[in-house]
């Protein structure tokens, strides 16, 4: 073999220990699966830039990150917080092997290369490199055909898992309308599932709280037409601020306590699971208030175009959904969007707090409906989303009911 022949080959095997570590620096995170970085390595940053999540430093980032920290201070496991962010978000949470790539890139190319790790990686490669140009020198001539093929494929996916993970980080009324009682389809059935699973994305496993689909059985309440307003809410809570021009949109920014204490004070009460999902489905199992079928003009969700995309910097600070560039909108706008029983918004809007629990050992409180930064997918009447009850966010709100009198 000539010189260049020999020089061609030591640049093919320095080329393929590089691919190798490429590969493993882009898509295998070092921090562990249960760490805040080996979680947020499976989320896209909730900012306009580019960035994984755990190299993105702006402050919704940094709040997002904040985020997964108390779940798993909770007890959460790495797949239920990643469970959680797909209800709240859907597929724009999770982040795509190209959105990765991208964010690397951004990475190096905002911060500069870091010379001491460069370094050793270079001296890496091109050691690694010689050891490849031997092997493929000595070796693989005596290879031939399929077999050689697949000694290409073991060698390369050997040194994608070499390599030492350096850049992760470890770190309006309140009128009422009347439920009659007697049994309703409640929950989605195994079909339900994996057909939106296949058009949506996520994990038939992230619905199985959903499934089986049954009747149940619920006596006559009560339940507020409208969604509790800014303005209604303020008057149980003067110190309560929001937008003069919201006082007409849903309350946010409340906890569960909050949304308890309020309807305590109304003469009411939050709603348990059963008697919501009932109100916004009818007895039929409808998937939505108004049907089967998804229709952005009959709601206001992250489709509607009203609301935005999963911007969490600012959420805590914001009242009233006033985010740009869209928010929550007021209540009663969908006349044809509402249940089989008249009531509005039980789809999209705010996520309502329930009086039901969703994990009690870990202090989790049912939410329903979806939001307007939630996709179409959670804005299923059947859906259920667990989260703290002392959690302040900008699209979690709620109604009220009571028990209706007995004769």
């Amino acid at each position: 073999m000539g010189l260049g022949k020999k020089i061609g080959l030591y640049f093919l095997s320095v080329g393929i220990v590089t691919l190798g570590m490429f590969v493993k620096y882009a898509f295998w995170p070092a921090a562990e699966a249960g760490t805040v970085a080996g979680i947020s390595h499976d989320l896209a940053c909730p900012c306009e830039c580019p960035m994984v999540l755990e190299d993105c430093h702006m402050s919704c980032g940094l709040e997002w990150k904040d985020m997964i920290g108390k779940k798993l201070k909770a007890g959460l496991t790495k797949e239920e917080i990643n469970e959680y962010f797909f209800k709240r978000y859907g597929n724009a949470a999770m982040l795509t092997p190209i959105q990765r790539l991208h964010g690397k890139w951004y990475q190096l190319t905002r911060k500069g290369f870091p010379v001491r790790e460069g370094s050793l990686m270079t001296g890496m490669v091109l050691v690694w490199g010689g050891i490849v140009y031997l092997i493929i020198g000595m070796i693989l001539p005596k290879k031939k055909g399929p077999t050689a093929s697949l000694f290409i494929f073991m060698l390369t996916g050997m040194l994608a898992g070499t390599g030492t993970g350096w850049a992760e980080n470890k770190i309006q009324a309140s009128d009422m309308v009347l439920i009659p009682a007697g049994e309703f389809l409640m929950g989605s059935s195994d079909s339900e599932i994996r057909d939106m699973v296949q058009q949506h994305g996520g994990k038939e496993s992230w619905f199985a709280d959903e499934r089986p689909q049954r009747k149940v059985q619920v006596n006559a309440f009560y339940i507020d037409r409208f969604e509790v307003t800014d303005q209604q809410y303020s008057a149980f809570d003067p110190s309560f601020l929001y937008p003069a021009d919201r006082k007409d949109h849903p309350v946010v920014g409340v906890t569960w306590q909050n949304a308890a204490e309020y309807c305590r004070w109304a003469g009411k009460r939050l709603p348990v699971e059963e008697e919501w999902e009932k109100a916004a489905r009818g007895t039929a199992g409808r998937v939505y208030p108004w049907g089967n079928s998804f229709d952005a003009g009959k709601t206001n969700t992250a489709e509607s175009g009203r609301g935005g995309k999963a911007r969490v910097g600012s959420f805590e600070l914001e009242t009233s959904g006033a985010l740009f560039p869209g928010g929550t909108v007021e209540t009663g706008k969908f006349a044809a969007g509402v249940s089989p029983y008249g009531i509005y918004d039980m789809a999209g809007n705010v996520w309502e707090w329930t009086d039901s629990w969703y994990k009690k050992d870990k202090g989790l409180r049912v939410l329903k409906g979806g939001s307007w930064i939630s996709p179409s997918i959670s804005s299923r009447v059947a859906l259920r989303l667990g989260d703290d009850g002392s959690v302040v966010s900008n699209d979690y709100g709620f109604r009220c009911a009571k028990d209706a009198e007995v004769p």
